[in-house]
């Protein structure tokens, strides 16, 4: 059996590092059993995008995309 790990990641129009942050997780599933959410703060470049086709593979669990006041609201 495999240990449990939950990962949160924020972000607002990055989505170079995202992409890299999202394979860096991916690779953790040969180790954990991970639950993986994203928030987004929203951004304006292709995050959606990525985000959808990551969701869509099952990398990613959860994500949303919503305003907020800065990465402590995040």
């Amino acid at each position: 059996m495999k240990p449990k790990l939950s990962i949160i990641t924020v972000t607002l129009n990055d989505v170079w590092a995202l992409s890299k942050t999202i394979k860096s997780v991916v690779m953790q599933k040969t180790s954990y059993e991970v639950e993986y959410l994203v928030i987004d703060g929203p951004s304006s470049d292709h995050t959606s995008r990525l985000l959808d086709f990551w969701h869509e593979v099952g990398a990613v669990n959860t994500y949303l995309s919503e305003e907020d006041q800065g990465v402590y609201s995040a």
